[in-house]
Protein backbone atom coordinates (compact mmCIF):
# COMPACT_ATOMS: atom_id res chain seq x y z
CA UNK A 1 0.00 0.00 0.00
CA UNK A 2 1.35 3.48 -0.99
CA UNK A 3 0.61 6.67 0.85
CA UNK A 4 1.27 10.49 -0.16
CA UNK A 5 2.53 12.94 2.23
CA UNK A 6 0.92 13.67 5.08
CA UNK A 7 -0.67 17.42 5.12
CA UNK A 8 -2.71 17.83 7.97
CA UNK A 9 -3.28 21.55 10.17
CA UNK A 10 -1.65 21.51 13.48
CA UNK A 11 -3.43 19.95 16.33
CA UNK A 12 -5.15 17.62 13.70
CA UNK A 13 -5.95 15.00 16.58
CA UNK A 14 -4.71 11.49 16.48
CA UNK A 15 -6.95 8.64 16.77
CA UNK A 16 -6.00 4.99 18.19
CA UNK A 17 -7.02 2.23 15.23
CA UNK A 18 -9.49 0.90 18.36
CA UNK A 19 -11.48 4.38 18.57
CA UNK A 20 -11.93 4.31 15.19
CA UNK A 21 -12.86 0.81 14.68
CA UNK A 22 -15.41 1.89 17.76
CA UNK A 23 -16.71 4.67 16.16
CA UNK A 24 -17.12 2.84 12.98
CA UNK A 25 -19.28 0.41 14.93
CA UNK A 26 -21.29 3.21 16.33
CA UNK A 27 -22.17 4.42 12.62
CA UNK A 28 -22.81 0.83 11.03
CA UNK A 29 -25.27 0.03 13.93
CA UNK A 30 -27.34 3.74 12.72
CA UNK A 31 -29.85 4.13 9.73
CA UNK A 32 -27.64 4.23 6.36
CA UNK A 33 -28.74 6.99 4.03
CA UNK A 34 -26.52 5.97 0.96
CA UNK A 35 -27.51 9.11 -1.11
CA UNK A 36 -23.98 10.39 -0.20
CA UNK A 37 -25.43 14.22 -2.28
CA UNK A 38 -23.23 16.75 -0.57
CA UNK A 39 -19.63 15.12 0.33
CA UNK A 40 -18.06 17.12 3.33
CA UNK A 41 -19.33 19.41 5.13
CA UNK A 42 -22.90 18.69 5.26
CA UNK A 43 -25.09 21.94 5.14
CA UNK A 44 -24.69 22.37 9.68
CA UNK A 45 -21.26 22.40 9.43
CA UNK A 46 -21.22 25.79 6.68
CA UNK A 47 -21.12 29.27 8.57
CA UNK A 48 -23.86 31.83 7.53
CA UNK A 49 -22.77 33.85 4.82
CA UNK A 50 -22.52 37.53 6.31
CA UNK A 51 -22.17 39.74 3.34
CA UNK A 52 -24.23 37.50 1.34
CA UNK A 53 -21.72 38.05 -1.42
CA UNK A 54 -20.12 34.93 -3.51
CA UNK A 55 -17.77 35.28 -5.55
CA UNK A 56 -14.16 33.43 -5.86
CA UNK A 57 -11.49 35.61 -7.27
CA UNK A 58 -10.44 32.98 -10.40
CA UNK A 59 -12.28 29.84 -11.65
CA UNK A 60 -10.53 27.60 -14.32
CA UNK A 61 -11.53 28.28 -17.42
CA UNK A 62 -10.46 24.81 -19.04
CA UNK A 63 -12.60 22.82 -16.34
CA UNK A 64 -16.20 21.82 -17.58
CA UNK A 65 -19.44 22.89 -15.65
CA UNK A 66 -22.55 21.41 -14.41
CA UNK A 67 -25.52 23.61 -13.78
CA UNK A 68 -28.36 22.36 -10.83
CA UNK A 69 -31.90 24.57 -11.29
CA UNK A 70 -33.74 23.73 -8.07
CA UNK A 71 -36.87 26.12 -10.28
CA UNK A 72 -38.97 25.63 -6.66
CA UNK A 73 -39.37 24.50 -3.26
CA UNK A 74 -42.96 23.16 -3.76
CA UNK A 75 -44.69 19.70 -3.62
CA UNK A 76 -48.01 18.22 -3.61
CA UNK A 77 -48.34 14.96 -2.18
CA UNK A 78 -51.87 14.05 -0.07
CA UNK A 79 -49.63 12.98 3.15
CA UNK A 80 -46.90 15.75 4.34
CA UNK A 81 -43.12 14.88 2.40
CA UNK A 82 -45.02 11.76 1.28
CA UNK A 83 -44.99 10.59 4.81
CA UNK A 84 -40.99 9.83 4.77
CA UNK A 85 -39.22 12.63 2.70
CA UNK A 86 -36.13 14.88 4.55
CA UNK A 87 -36.23 17.08 1.38
CA UNK A 88 -37.38 20.31 1.91
CA UNK A 89 -40.49 21.22 0.41
CA UNK A 90 -43.14 23.69 0.39
CA UNK A 91 -46.85 23.36 -0.08
CA UNK A 92 -47.43 24.47 -3.78
CA UNK A 93 -48.11 28.15 -4.28
CA UNK A 94 -48.60 28.70 -7.94
CA UNK A 95 -48.20 32.13 -7.79
CA UNK A 96 -44.88 32.07 -6.83
CA UNK A 97 -43.97 30.09 -10.23
CA UNK A 98 -42.84 32.86 -12.27
CA UNK A 99 -41.42 35.37 -9.78
CA UNK A 100 -39.26 32.67 -8.66
CA UNK A 101 -38.33 31.79 -12.15
CA UNK A 102 -37.83 35.59 -12.94
CA UNK A 103 -35.25 35.41 -9.62
CA UNK A 104 -33.74 32.81 -10.94
CA UNK A 105 -33.27 33.84 -14.27
CA UNK A 106 -31.22 37.14 -12.49
CA UNK A 107 -29.04 34.41 -10.66
CA UNK A 108 -28.43 32.94 -13.53
CA UNK A 109 -26.71 36.02 -15.53
CA UNK A 110 -25.40 36.95 -12.25
CA UNK A 111 -23.19 33.29 -12.14
CA UNK A 112 -21.94 34.72 -15.44
CA UNK A 113 -18.59 35.15 -14.03
CA UNK A 114 -18.34 31.26 -12.88
CA UNK A 115 -19.39 29.86 -15.56
CA UNK A 116 -18.39 32.23 -19.32
CA UNK A 117 -17.30 30.35 -21.95
CA UNK A 118 -16.94 26.77 -20.22
CA UNK A 119 -18.55 23.81 -21.70
CA UNK A 120 -21.60 22.91 -19.50
CA UNK A 121 -21.98 19.56 -19.82
CA UNK A 122 -25.03 19.16 -18.10
CA UNK A 123 -28.08 20.93 -16.44
CA UNK A 124 -30.08 19.15 -13.93
CA UNK A 125 -33.98 20.48 -13.20
CA UNK A 126 -34.68 19.02 -9.71
CA UNK A 127 -34.50 17.94 -7.29
CA UNK A 128 -37.80 17.36 -6.08
CA UNK A 129 -41.19 18.47 -8.54
CA UNK A 130 -39.38 20.17 -10.73
CA UNK A 131 -41.67 19.41 -13.20
CA UNK A 132 -44.67 21.20 -11.39
CA UNK A 133 -43.16 24.70 -12.65
CA UNK A 134 -45.44 25.79 -15.30
CA UNK A 135 -44.90 26.64 -18.64
CA UNK A 136 -44.67 30.26 -18.16
CA UNK A 137 -42.11 29.65 -15.73
CA UNK A 138 -39.98 27.35 -17.13
CA UNK A 139 -39.70 29.46 -20.36
CA UNK A 140 -38.05 32.16 -18.50
CA UNK A 141 -35.87 30.12 -16.96
CA UNK A 142 -34.62 28.40 -20.33
CA UNK A 143 -34.12 32.01 -21.91
CA UNK A 144 -31.63 32.98 -19.45
CA UNK A 145 -29.96 29.65 -20.02
CA UNK A 146 -29.85 29.89 -23.86
CA UNK A 147 -27.16 32.68 -23.05
CA UNK A 148 -24.80 29.82 -22.02
CA UNK A 149 -22.78 26.95 -23.81
CA UNK A 150 -25.47 24.50 -23.45
CA UNK A 151 -25.81 23.15 -26.43
CA UNK A 152 -25.16 19.56 -26.65
CA UNK A 153 -25.16 19.25 -22.72
CA UNK A 154 -27.23 16.60 -20.97
CA UNK A 155 -30.53 18.59 -19.52
CA UNK A 156 -32.86 16.50 -17.19
CA UNK A 157 -36.21 17.14 -16.00
CA UNK A 158 -37.17 15.80 -12.15
CA UNK A 159 -40.61 15.36 -10.79
CA UNK A 160 -43.47 13.34 -10.22
CA UNK A 161 -44.97 10.97 -13.20
CA UNK A 162 -48.32 13.01 -13.07
CA UNK A 163 -46.90 16.27 -14.39
CA UNK A 164 -44.70 15.50 -16.86
CA UNK A 165 -45.76 16.83 -20.70
CA UNK A 166 -45.29 17.99 -23.94
CA UNK A 167 -44.27 21.57 -23.54
CA UNK A 168 -42.00 20.97 -21.17
CA UNK A 169 -39.82 18.72 -22.89
CA UNK A 170 -39.93 21.29 -26.17
CA UNK A 171 -38.96 23.79 -24.38
CA UNK A 172 -35.26 22.16 -22.83
CA UNK A 173 -35.01 21.06 -26.61
CA UNK A 174 -34.99 24.52 -27.73
CA UNK A 175 -31.95 24.74 -26.07
CA UNK A 176 -30.49 22.91 -28.96
CA UNK A 177 -29.24 19.64 -29.43
CA UNK A 178 -29.06 18.26 -26.29
CA UNK A 179 -29.78 15.10 -24.56
CA UNK A 180 -32.74 14.67 -22.61
CA UNK A 181 -33.83 12.64 -19.83
CA UNK A 182 -36.49 12.66 -17.42
CA UNK A 183 -36.02 11.45 -13.66
CA UNK A 184 -39.41 10.13 -12.07
CA UNK A 185 -39.66 9.81 -8.52
CA UNK A 186 -41.25 6.17 -8.49
CA UNK A 187 -40.78 4.79 -5.16
CA UNK A 188 -43.18 1.70 -5.68
CA UNK A 189 -45.73 0.56 -8.66
CA UNK A 190 -47.31 -1.08 -5.07
CA UNK A 191 -50.87 0.68 -5.01
CA UNK A 192 -51.05 0.00 -1.36
CA UNK A 193 -47.58 1.50 -0.44
CA UNK A 194 -48.55 4.35 -3.24
CA UNK A 195 -51.53 5.33 -0.95
CA UNK A 196 -49.94 4.93 2.50
CA UNK A 197 -47.11 7.36 0.40
CA UNK A 198 -50.14 9.87 -0.27
CA UNK A 199 -48.95 9.67 -4.12
CA UNK A 200 -52.04 7.23 -5.24
CA UNK A 201 -52.72 10.73 -7.60
CA UNK A 202 -48.95 11.72 -8.84
CA UNK A 203 -47.54 8.36 -9.42
CA UNK A 204 -49.85 6.03 -10.13
CA UNK A 205 -48.57 2.94 -12.42
CA UNK A 206 -50.64 4.23 -15.31
CA UNK A 207 -49.13 7.69 -14.54
CA UNK A 208 -45.78 6.25 -14.78
CA UNK A 209 -46.55 3.89 -18.55
CA UNK A 210 -47.74 7.34 -19.77
CA UNK A 211 -44.66 9.16 -18.74
CA UNK A 212 -42.41 6.69 -19.81
CA UNK A 213 -44.35 6.74 -23.20
CA UNK A 214 -44.34 10.49 -23.77
CA UNK A 215 -40.45 10.42 -22.88
CA UNK A 216 -39.99 7.91 -25.86
CA UNK A 217 -41.89 10.33 -28.42
CA UNK A 218 -39.46 13.25 -27.15
CA UNK A 219 -36.52 11.41 -27.66
CA UNK A 220 -36.02 11.87 -24.19
CA UNK A 221 -34.30 8.89 -21.95
CA UNK A 222 -35.83 7.74 -18.45
CA UNK A 223 -35.08 7.13 -15.44
CA UNK A 224 -36.84 6.00 -12.30
CA UNK A 225 -36.31 6.05 -8.31
CA UNK A 226 -37.54 3.08 -6.54
CA UNK A 227 -37.28 2.66 -2.80
CA UNK A 228 -36.28 -0.72 -1.37
CA UNK A 229 -36.21 -2.18 2.70
CA UNK A 230 -40.12 -0.38 3.46
CA UNK A 231 -41.71 -1.62 6.58
CA UNK A 232 -42.46 -4.82 6.32
CA UNK A 233 -41.51 -5.23 2.49
CA UNK A 234 -40.96 -8.34 1.26
CA UNK A 235 -38.22 -9.20 -0.96
CA UNK A 236 -39.94 -10.71 -3.54
CA UNK A 237 -42.01 -7.27 -3.27
CA UNK A 238 -39.06 -5.07 -3.94
CA UNK A 239 -38.01 -7.08 -6.99
CA UNK A 240 -41.35 -7.25 -8.32
CA UNK A 241 -40.90 -3.29 -8.52
CA UNK A 242 -37.74 -3.58 -10.28
CA UNK A 243 -38.49 -5.82 -12.99
CA UNK A 244 -41.59 -3.81 -13.56
CA UNK A 245 -39.46 -1.08 -14.06
CA UNK A 246 -37.23 -3.13 -15.90
CA UNK A 247 -39.97 -4.00 -18.63
CA UNK A 248 -40.96 -0.33 -19.46
CA UNK A 249 -37.62 -0.26 -21.02
CA UNK A 250 -36.31 2.74 -18.82
CA UNK A 251 -32.36 3.77 -19.14
CA UNK A 252 -31.52 4.26 -15.26
CA UNK A 253 -33.01 2.49 -12.13
CA UNK A 254 -32.20 3.94 -9.22
CA UNK A 255 -32.81 2.18 -5.62
CA UNK A 256 -32.93 3.90 -2.62
CA UNK A 257 -32.86 2.16 0.69
CA UNK A 258 -35.51 3.99 3.35
CA UNK A 259 -34.37 6.57 5.45
CA UNK A 260 -36.51 6.03 8.60
CA UNK A 261 -35.26 6.98 12.17
CA UNK A 262 -36.93 7.91 15.83
CA UNK A 263 -37.20 11.35 15.53
CA UNK A 264 -37.47 12.26 12.07
CA UNK A 265 -40.04 14.76 11.33
CA UNK A 266 -42.17 12.76 8.96
CA UNK A 267 -45.20 10.79 9.97
CA UNK A 268 -43.80 7.50 9.09
CA UNK A 269 -41.44 8.18 11.90
CA UNK A 270 -43.81 8.51 14.50
CA UNK A 271 -46.32 5.45 13.68
CA UNK A 272 -45.43 2.90 15.91
CA UNK A 273 -46.40 0.24 13.76
CA UNK A 274 -44.20 1.22 10.66
CA UNK A 275 -41.33 1.58 13.39
CA UNK A 276 -41.24 -1.76 14.18
CA UNK A 277 -41.46 -3.24 11.06
CA UNK A 278 -38.49 -1.84 9.42
CA UNK A 279 -35.66 -4.41 8.79
CA UNK A 280 -32.42 -4.75 10.36
CA UNK A 281 -29.33 -3.11 8.48
CA UNK A 282 -28.12 -6.45 7.87
CA UNK A 283 -31.53 -7.69 6.68
CA UNK A 284 -31.93 -4.45 4.72
CA UNK A 285 -28.26 -5.04 3.28
CA UNK A 286 -29.35 -9.07 2.19
CA UNK A 287 -32.27 -7.67 -0.06
CA UNK A 288 -30.20 -4.46 -1.07
CA UNK A 289 -27.90 -7.25 -2.87
CA UNK A 290 -31.01 -9.52 -4.38
CA UNK A 291 -32.70 -5.93 -6.06
CA UNK A 292 -28.61 -5.41 -7.03
CA UNK A 293 -28.02 -9.07 -8.56
CA UNK A 294 -31.37 -9.18 -9.93
CA UNK A 295 -30.44 -5.65 -12.03
CA UNK A 296 -26.50 -7.15 -12.81
CA UNK A 297 -29.03 -10.57 -14.20
CA UNK A 298 -30.97 -8.15 -16.58
CA UNK A 299 -27.55 -6.42 -18.17
CA UNK A 300 -27.42 -3.27 -16.27
CA UNK A 301 -24.64 -1.66 -15.29
CA UNK A 302 -23.79 0.08 -11.90
CA UNK A 303 -22.85 3.57 -12.32
CA UNK A 304 -23.03 4.72 -8.89
CA UNK A 305 -24.21 4.07 -4.88
CA UNK A 306 -27.67 4.07 -5.96
CA UNK A 307 -27.86 4.34 -9.58
CA UNK A 308 -28.02 1.17 -12.37
CA UNK A 309 -28.09 1.86 -16.09
CA UNK A 310 -29.19 -0.19 -18.81
CA UNK A 311 -26.16 -1.98 -21.20
CA UNK A 312 -24.85 -0.22 -24.73
CA UNK A 313 -26.66 2.81 -23.75
CA UNK A 314 -24.81 6.19 -23.13
CA UNK A 315 -23.63 6.75 -19.97
CA UNK A 316 -25.40 9.92 -18.43
CA UNK A 317 -23.53 12.83 -17.38
CA UNK A 318 -24.40 14.82 -14.96
CA UNK A 319 -24.02 12.02 -11.70
CA UNK A 320 -20.64 11.35 -13.13
CA UNK A 321 -19.83 14.87 -13.13
CA UNK A 322 -21.64 16.02 -9.87
CA UNK A 323 -19.22 13.13 -7.73
CA UNK A 324 -15.99 14.14 -9.39
CA UNK A 325 -15.48 17.87 -7.95
CA UNK A 326 -11.43 17.61 -8.56
CA UNK A 327 -12.85 17.76 -12.27
CA UNK A 328 -15.92 19.54 -12.70
CA UNK A 329 -17.23 22.63 -10.97
CA UNK A 330 -20.97 22.54 -9.93
CA UNK A 331 -22.96 25.63 -10.26
CA UNK A 332 -26.38 25.88 -8.55
CA UNK A 333 -29.53 28.50 -9.12
CA UNK A 334 -32.78 28.48 -6.90
CA UNK A 335 -33.88 28.04 -3.32
CA UNK A 336 -31.86 26.22 -1.53
CA UNK A 337 -29.19 25.01 -4.70
CA UNK A 338 -25.56 24.03 -3.61
CA UNK A 339 -22.57 25.15 -5.36
CA UNK A 340 -18.84 24.41 -5.46
CA UNK A 341 -15.91 25.39 -7.39
CA UNK A 342 -11.82 25.40 -7.56
CA UNK A 343 -11.42 21.72 -5.87
CA UNK A 344 -7.50 20.85 -6.22
CA UNK A 345 -7.11 24.62 -8.31
CA UNK A 346 -4.90 27.41 -7.44
CA UNK A 347 -7.74 29.37 -6.01
CA UNK A 348 -9.50 28.24 -2.27
CA UNK A 349 -12.02 26.21 -2.99
CA UNK A 350 -15.62 27.05 -1.99
CA UNK A 351 -19.43 25.86 -1.59
CA UNK A 352 -22.33 27.69 -0.55
CA UNK A 353 -25.65 26.86 -0.22
CA UNK A 354 -28.69 29.47 -1.49
CA UNK A 355 -31.89 30.39 0.92
CA UNK A 356 -33.90 27.57 1.07
CA UNK A 357 -37.41 28.66 1.16
CA UNK A 358 -39.30 30.28 -1.87
CA UNK A 359 -39.66 33.76 0.24
CA UNK A 360 -36.35 33.95 1.37
CA UNK A 361 -34.96 33.15 -1.51
CA UNK A 362 -37.18 35.92 -2.90
CA UNK A 363 -37.11 38.11 -0.19
CA UNK A 364 -33.67 38.30 -0.03
CA UNK A 365 -31.70 41.48 -0.93
CA UNK A 366 -28.73 41.25 -3.64
CA UNK A 367 -27.16 37.96 -3.45
CA UNK A 368 -29.47 35.17 -2.24
CA UNK A 369 -26.71 33.14 -0.84
CA UNK A 370 -27.27 31.49 2.75
CA UNK A 371 -24.22 29.60 4.07
CA UNK A 372 -20.75 29.61 2.78
CA UNK A 373 -17.83 27.29 3.44
CA UNK A 374 -13.96 28.24 2.68
CA UNK A 375 -11.97 24.78 2.33
CA UNK A 376 -8.69 23.99 4.17
CA UNK A 377 -6.39 22.30 1.36
CA UNK A 378 -6.53 19.20 3.56
CA UNK A 379 -10.20 19.28 3.55
CA UNK A 380 -10.57 19.78 -0.82
CA UNK A 381 -8.91 16.14 -0.66
CA UNK A 382 -11.53 14.95 2.00
CA UNK A 383 -14.36 16.57 -0.28
CA UNK A 384 -13.04 14.23 -3.21
CA UNK A 385 -12.90 11.82 -0.91
CA UNK A 386 -16.36 11.49 0.69
CA UNK A 387 -18.38 12.87 -2.26
CA UNK A 388 -16.22 10.67 -4.95
CA UNK A 389 -17.24 7.37 -2.88
CA UNK A 390 -21.05 7.62 -4.69
CA UNK A 391 -18.79 6.51 -7.78
CA UNK A 392 -18.41 2.92 -6.18
CA UNK A 393 -14.05 4.21 -6.63
CA UNK A 394 -12.01 7.08 -5.74
CA UNK A 395 -8.55 7.89 -7.47
CA UNK A 396 -5.68 8.89 -4.98
CA UNK A 397 -3.33 10.05 -7.67
CA UNK A 398 -5.82 12.72 -8.87
CA UNK A 399 -7.16 16.33 -7.49
CA UNK A 400 -6.54 17.21 -4.26
CA UNK A 401 -5.92 13.59 -2.54
CA UNK A 402 -3.02 13.41 -4.87
CA UNK A 403 -0.75 15.08 -2.38
CA UNK A 404 -3.02 14.63 0.96
CA UNK A 405 -4.33 11.01 0.89
CA UNK A 406 -2.12 9.84 3.75
CA UNK A 407 -4.17 12.16 6.21
CA UNK A 408 -7.21 9.39 5.79
CA UNK A 409 -4.13 5.84 6.47
CA UNK A 410 -6.12 5.51 10.13
CA UNK A 411 -9.03 5.60 8.78
CA UNK A 412 -9.12 3.59 5.18
CA UNK A 413 -6.90 0.72 7.21
CA UNK A 414 -9.85 0.41 9.37
CA UNK A 415 -12.14 0.30 6.75
CA UNK A 416 -10.26 -2.28 5.01
CA UNK A 417 -9.87 -4.22 8.03
CA UNK A 418 -13.70 -4.58 8.27
CA UNK A 419 -14.22 -5.33 4.51
CA UNK A 420 -15.90 -1.78 3.63
CA UNK A 421 -13.31 -0.81 1.17
CA UNK A 422 -10.24 -1.83 -0.76
CA UNK A 423 -7.24 -0.18 -1.02
CA UNK A 424 -4.74 -0.49 -4.41
CA UNK A 425 -3.64 0.61 -7.49
CA UNK A 426 -3.52 4.22 -6.44
CA UNK A 427 -7.44 3.78 -5.91
CA UNK A 428 -10.08 3.38 -3.34
CA UNK A 429 -12.36 1.01 -3.96
CA UNK A 430 -16.05 0.33 -1.90
CA UNK A 431 -16.65 -3.39 -1.19
CA UNK A 432 -20.39 -4.69 -1.79
CA UNK A 433 -20.76 -4.74 1.63
CA UNK A 434 -18.89 -1.14 1.75
CA UNK A 435 -21.26 0.12 -0.56
CA UNK A 436 -24.41 -0.65 1.62
CA UNK A 437 -22.39 0.87 4.46
CA UNK A 438 -20.98 3.69 2.70
CA UNK A 439 -22.43 6.14 4.91
CA UNK A 440 -20.58 4.82 7.67
CA UNK A 441 -17.44 5.01 5.18
CA UNK A 442 -17.56 8.39 4.54
CA UNK A 443 -18.90 9.97 8.31
CA UNK A 444 -15.42 8.02 9.33
CA UNK A 445 -13.48 9.55 7.15
CA UNK A 446 -15.04 12.81 7.83
CA UNK A 447 -14.53 12.66 11.96
CA UNK A 448 -11.47 13.42 12.95
CA UNK A 449 -12.00 16.82 11.04
CA UNK A 450 -15.18 17.39 12.27
CA UNK A 451 -13.83 16.77 15.87
CA UNK A 452 -11.19 19.37 15.57
CA UNK A 453 -13.35 21.89 13.93
CA UNK A 454 -15.47 21.80 17.26
CA UNK A 455 -12.58 21.49 19.20
CA UNK A 456 -11.38 24.83 18.04
CA UNK A 457 -14.60 26.35 18.05
CA UNK A 458 -15.83 25.90 14.29
CA UNK A 459 -19.11 24.68 14.48
CA UNK A 460 -20.89 22.72 16.88
CA UNK A 461 -20.53 19.08 17.48
CA UNK A 462 -22.98 17.44 15.86
CA UNK A 463 -24.55 13.67 16.29
CA UNK A 464 -24.97 13.70 12.12
CA UNK A 465 -23.61 11.03 9.61
CA UNK A 466 -20.83 13.16 8.55
CA UNK A 467 -20.73 15.45 11.04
Amino acid sequence: MRWWARSAPKGFPVASADALRGELARRMAGVQRHRLLQGFPMAPMMGASRSGVVSPRKTDPRRPVILGVLPHTFCVPALKGCGFCTFPHEANDASMMVPLAAAIAREIVSRGHHVGHRSVRAVYFGGGTANLTSTPALAIVVGALAGHRVRGAEVTLEGVPRFFSEEQLELLASLGDVRLRISMGVQTFDEGWLQRMGRQHIGSPSQVEAAVALAGMKSAATSIDLLINLPGQPVAAMLDDVRRAMALGVDQICVYHLVLRDGLPVPWASDPTMMAALPSNEAAFDAWRAVRGALFDAGYRQTTLTNFERGGGQPFVYEAESFAPHRCDAIGVGPGAISGVNFGGPEAALKWINRSTAAAYLGAAGSRVDRVYLYEPYEEALMQLTRGLALLRVPLDEGPLAARSGVFEPELAVLQEAGLVGVEAQEVTLTERGMFYADSVAGLLAWRSVTHRGAVGLNEPAELHMG
